[in-house]
């Protein structure tokens, strides 16, 4: 018997959740079998997703005026660790990011601006 039946057997919700504790990347719109690799341990690279650009930008606000923001910082991000904010579901982003939309703007203006 396989070892890995069982992942047969769980729901979305449950696989995706499985997946997600080893590999914060891990989302509902992924294929079964990417899930289930990201399970298994294999070692899956995932394409950079829209949200996780905003997960970076929220990441370089704060770093960048970490003195500012640390006592109103009540999630991973105070932490201060570079992925923090991959430790997020995706909503938590969302919602940061709708409430902060404005500094986060400029922050990803000033960001682009300094590729040119």
């Amino acid at each position: 018997m396989n070892e890995w039946a069982f992942l047969d057997e769980l729901n979305l919700s449950e696989l995706v959740l499985m997946a997600w504790s080893m590999h914060p990347g891990a989302h509902r719109a992924l294929p079964r079998e990417v899930l289930y690799a990201i399970i298994r341990g294999e070692d899956i690279v995932l394409p950079e997703r829209h949200i996780d650009i905003w997960r970076h930008t929220i990441f370089k606000f704060c770093d960048d005026h970490w003195m500012q923001v640390k006592p109103f910082l009540s999630c991973p991000m105070k932490s201060r660790k570079p992925h923090a904010c991959f430790s997020c579901p995706d909503i938590q982003v969302a919602e940061c990011t709708l409430v902060n939309h404005e500094t986060l703007v400029l922050e990803a203006s000033k960001k682009r601006g300094s590729r040119t």
